[in-house]
């Protein structure tokens, strides 16, 4: 009897336990991210988990983590993935699960290699063996068959819930563009403290209590940092070794290759397009458009590791005869940039080579932000009047502003509005930049990754306090009084090159301005204080190409000449 009666307690308790395994990924509360948001508009990261085997996530790199944020702590017994419809080369060959308590420090639980998906929409199921632990975070490292995109169409984590560890852990994370002159931002991530106590080697403050202190270094090198925490009975810490970078090296920037097609060789825009970039300084088509890229990079990224892990890494430039002005077409790692020759045909027989020249580097800085730039999350579809084309066509003519400009100039005019795109919204993003913020437009493009939904209004609060009805108002008041410094930034200073080429004459700076003088892979070239109002620098030996002059007097002049 006895025996029968202990039997029938570990059945029901055997199915007590069945019923408590749950799909986390279904309950009310959860989040799930991830790394790369280059996902298009209908293939988001929340199709992984929308329990419908049609639809999937999709990222345009190789490898990937996906996470999954549970509302309360569940121990995973199993896991399942789910094929999508095409390209089986995208499909996951390798991955690991693993678990986190803390979305900071994660511990492997389970992993898989040379997954095989013969059919689509076929489901994977893998146990997770010997694990009790109870976790918070998950997240599944993926890496594809081959190619540079992934694609998965759903997942499942099953687990029953558990419970967190009181146990003290010493534990942080360090969110930073990790250059000079630049925040490092520090959040703590401890579990069950009272007290902490940060030291930073070289960095200002050199100590703090905080739990987010933000941290900045002067010079680059390697540092270490060590948070020690307690709970009043025992001590716990964690040190990690930090390597700042001058924000001015970008010598690691990795261009993408560019493939040049022409439907027509014997078109006259297309002998005339060489001649320019002859004039610009460049041997090619291909370096003028890579030597863009760099330039553009620069224009919206603190560091050269950001605009290197954008992931462009190859245009395909056609110059063609008639249809677009020109265009831009896919997504990173590989897009196409057009330009119609027929239109600079036209173009050069009204304007001088100077001015034409111009044009065709300011049209290609325009197309190649669009491969730069970040996509705003939730912020509407690419149609007049959201606030993704807005965004989208304002960034990208913002960046022609501040790099290639437009010659002839171009001017704000009263009315429309910053979701208008185009001058429309540049000219605003580029009085926001000269009245409110020199790095408007890098800060602005962060956003893209940190703000959903995104609207402009939810950036200007975040990095003016103000709303962006107030500051258009404020805008739209401003543009009859604005001269061209207003809009152009300080012109005080100019830089012109003798008629040899083997010097140039900065003019209009102070006595004790810094001059500095880069080429365009950020390299140091030249650096002097100035002793008169003029100024002469010796170029003979410098190379062919585009060069940066930083002027810093009363505020910081960034130009440039052409050799």
């Amino acid at each position: 009897m006895h025996r029968l009666v202990n039997s029938i307690i570990v059945l029901l308790f055997f199915v007590g336990s069945i019923s408590a395994q749950v799909d986390i990924t279904g309950l009310s509360g959860g989040e799930i991210t991830t790394e790369y948001n280059d996902s298009p508009a209908s293939e988001g990261i929340e199709k992984l988990i929308d329990n419908s085997p049609s639809t999937k996530y999709l990222t345009f790199h190789a490898s990937v983590w996906v996470q999954y944020k549970s509302p309360v702590p569940y121990v995973i017994s199993k896991y399942s993935l789910i094929s999508a419809n095409d390209a089986p080369e995208r499909d996951p060959l390798n991955c690991i699960l693993e678990g986190s308590n803390n979305g900071v420090t994660f511990y492997e639980l389970d992993s898989r290699s040379n997954i095989d998906f013969p059919t689509r929409g076929l489901k994977k199921e893998f146990t997770v063996s010997n694990n009790s632990g109870s976790y918070l975070y998950y997240r599944l490292k993926m890496t594809n068959n081959s190619g540079n995109i992934l694609q998965l169409a759903e997942m499942e984590l099953i687990g029953v819930e558990g419970t967190l560890s009181t146990e003290l852990f010493a534990d942080f994370s360090i969110d930073s563009y990790f250059v000079t002159e630049k925040p490092v931002f520090f959040t703590d991530a401890s579990l069950n403290m009272t007290t902490r106590q940060w030291t930073f080697e070289g960095g200002n403050p050199a100590t703090s209590t905080d739990a987010h202190p933000e941290v900045t270094y002067e010079n680059p090198g390697e540092y270490t940092v060590k948070l020690e925490v307690s709970n009043g009975t025992s001590t716990k810490e964690k040190t990690v070794q930090i390597k700042i970078k001058d924000i001015n090296d970008w010598s690691d920037f990795v261009y993408p290759d560019v493939n040049l097609t022409c439907e027509n060789t014997n078109n006259s825009g297309y002998i005339k397009y060489q001649q320019l970039v002859l004039q610009k300084g460049f041997s090619s088509i291909e370096d003028f458009v890579k030597n863009c890229c760099l330039v553009i990079a620069k224009e919206l990224y603190c560091t050269v590791d950001e605009a290197n892990e954008h992931n462009l890494r190859t245009i395909n430039y056609k110059l063609n005869e008639g249809g677009s002005l020109s265009y831009k077409g896919g997504n990173p790692p590989t897009i196409e940039i057009g330009f119609d020759m027929n239109y600079l045909n036209s173009f050069s027989q009204s304007h001088s080579d100077d001015v034409s020249a111009d044009e065709i580097y300011g049209v290609l800085c325009h197309e190649i932000c669009h491969g730069y730039q970040r996509e705003p999350r939730n912020a509407g579809s690419y149609a007049d009047g959201t606030e993704y084309f807005g965004f989208i066509e304002g960034t990208a003519d913002l960046a022609r502003l501040l790099t290639g400009g437009f010659n002839p100039p171009r001017h704000p005019r009263i009315g429309g509005n910053w979701t208008d795109g185009y001058n429309t919204t540049a000219f605003f993003y580029q009085w926001l930049t000269h009245t409110k913020s020199s790095s408007f437009l890098k800060d602005m493009n962060r956003t893209a990754l940190t703000i959903d939904p995104w609207s402009l209004n939810s950036v200007c609060i975040s990095l003016f306090g103000e709303s962006a009805q107030s500051l258009w108002d404020e805008y739209q008041t401003a543009i009859p009084t604005l001269g061209i410094s207003d809009i152009y930034g300080s012109l005080s200073a100019f830089v012109e090159i003798n008629s040899n080429k083997t010097g140039i004459i900065i003019e209009n700076i102070r006595p004790d301005a810094d001059i500095a003088i880069y080429n365009l892979k950020g390299i140091l070239l030249f650096t002097q204080k100035s002793i008169s109002k003029k100024m002469f620098v010796d170029i003979s030996k410098y190379p062919k190409g585009i060069y940066i002059v930083k002027i810093s007097q009363e505020s910081v002049d960034v130009l440039k000449f052409v050799k």
